[in-house]
């Protein structure tokens, strides 16, 4: 595939130290720093929702280009229990059905042998990075993969073990090995979590700085996984997925902890995924998204001291889940928003679009084409709840990185500023940055205001033609009366003109 860019490592919020590792060792193995004999491993571990799985995605897409298949695969190992489950995931003995999926990334979906490098859907010989290989809470997986299918995977020269038919036809099978250097082994686990969380109290106490208290609190868990051999979890007594002494002396230097991110840093990461749908909008929709800090901070913890005391249990609800319910599950949530912008603007198009708060409640103020606001939009926001948001998770502290992006909020992982945004489609000088400063606030007051008193003046407007047409129907009433009465009083002349005609008639005779 085409070779990434480091960069792409940039995307995760938050690990700084375990993105740096990271960042060090695909530099080493591009240019053959490594040996190009072994695979590479890590084990990611600590509360759950923090980037684990996120950063193995971004390692192939810094390695590859992209994360997917034949670059990276994930295996949750919770699905690979029983034997026949097994050997879906390793090459089954001879005679036995299976797939043996991960032993076919390294042997080839036609098992050639790669001895020399062959074999589709695998690295090539001379590349410096193979796949990145992601087996998913490792804590649920048996135990005789561990110390035999995983150990010889990551192990010095390592390999994967797999059986083809003999080629002449004869009964029975050839077992091969195929090599597995250069491939990234990411082990994940939720293991370990209330060790960490009272390691890295006291690491992090006393205002040490953010990297010295990490660097602290991961040789502290290091010797306590693989020398002290604690277990995974003290509460339930579920083992370590290092019982095995080998598997420990193999590990050991490649564990990193995930910490809970700070409140800054859930903000910080709900940015990023606001820049990614703004340039989604502004690419597909010709739409322009902004918001204000005040919108990007829904992601960070609530200030309160139960907060404070479940974050250490817990680690907080997922910090993906929760952008997750921001970007799209609630009933304010971004996708929504829109929704009822584009809604509202019609028949004209949604031009631009900023989310703000109110109330605490999410919010969105839409321009339509022609740079009026929508109809009605400052009547819904009137009548828009105002109840506290959707409820916000707990974590621990950490230090907020900066921002990234194509244009708006703050700098890149790399320090340089964030490029200008592109002048055309949205150049006009009523829509704000991306991400609103004091001016940009400033000009969503003016906007909220002059909203306002348009739907003051249509008020009065309306108010004005309805005591209109009240008097224009009170006339009318008055015409009609007059109408009727005169009906009235030329029936009954009628009447008595005809009632003198025949009286007069009836005495004729007599006369």
């Amino acid at each position: 595939g085409d070779a990434g860019e480091l960069s792409a490592l940039d995307a995760l919020v938050g690990q700084e130290g375990v993105v740096a590792e990271v960042r060090s060792r695909l530099e080493a193995a591009r240019v053959g720093a490594s040996g190009g004999e072994d695979a590479h491993v890590l084990f990611f571990y600590g509360y759950p929702g923090t980037g684990k799985t996120y950063l193995a995605e971004l390692i192939a897409t810094a390695a590859h280009g992209r994360a997917a298949p034949p670059h990276y695969r994930k295996f949750a190992m919770q699905n690979y229990r029983t034997d026949e489950d097994l050997w879906k995931l390793v090459s089954p003995p001879c005679g036995i059905k299976g797939e043996g999926a991960f032993a076919a990334l390294f042997a080839g979906a036609h098992g050639e042998g790669r001895e020399k490098g062959e074999g589709r859907g695998a690295r090539a010989a001379s590349a410096p990075v193979g796949p990145v290989v992601v087996f998913d809470e490792i804590e649920e997986a048996r135990r005789d993969f561990m110390t035999t299918a995983l150990v010889n995977a990551i192990d010095h020269r390592g390999f994967v073990e797999y059986t083809l038919k003999r080629a002449d036809g004869s009964d029975g099978c050839d077992t091969r090995h195929a090599p597995t250097a250069g491939a990234i082994f990411v082990l994940t686990s939720n293991c370990f979590l209330d060790e960490l969380a009272e390691v890295w109290r006291r690491h992090a106490a006393g205002g040490r700085p953010h990297a010295d208290a990490y660097e602290a609190t991961r040789a502290e868990m290091e010797r306590r996984i693989f020398t002290d051999a604690i277990p995974c979890s003290r509460a339930d007594g579920t083992p370590s997925p290092f019982a095995a002494g080998k598997m420990r002396d193999r590990m050991r230097g490649n564990a990193f902890p995930f910490l809970p991110l700070s409140g800054e840093q859930m903000a910080a990461a709900f940015e990023m995924q606001l820049e990614r749908r703004a340039n989604h909008y502004e690419d597909e929709n010709g739409v322009s998204l902004h918001w204000t800090r005040d919108f990007a901070r829904l992601a960070m913890p609530a200030p309160s001291p139960a907060a404070s005391a479940s974050a250490a249990s817990d680690g907080g609800e997922s910090v993906r889940k929760r952008i997750d319910v921001l970007m799209r599950l609630d009933s304010h949530s971004v996708e929504r928003l829109y929704a009822s912008a584009a809604s509202r603007c019609r028949p004209r198009r949604l031009e631009a679009l900023i989310l703000h708060t109110r109330a605490g409640t999410p919010a969105a103020e839409p321009i339509c084409a022609g740079g009026d606001r929508a109809e009605g939009d400052a009547e819904e926001q009137r009548a828009a709840p105002t109840s506290a948001p959707p409820q916000r998770h707990h974590s621990l502290g950490g230090e907020a990185r900066p921002l990234g992006g194509r244009s708006g909020g703050g700098n890149s992982g790399g320090g340089g500023g964030s490029p200008e945004p592109a002048a055309g489609r949205f150049a006009r000088e009523s829509v704000p940055e991306r991400v609103l400063d004091a001016e940009g606030e400033a000009r969503l007051a003016r906007l909220r205001l002059e909203g306002e008193a348009a739907l003051a003046a249509a008020r009065q407007a309306h108010r004005a033609e309805v005591e209109g047409l009240r008097r224009e129907l009170a006339e009318a009433r008055e015409v009609l009366w007059g109408w009727e009465m005169s009906r009235a009083w030329i029936g009954a002349a009628a009447l008595a003109s005809l009632a003198i005609a025949l009286l007069s008639s009836s005495w004729l005779p007599w006369a």
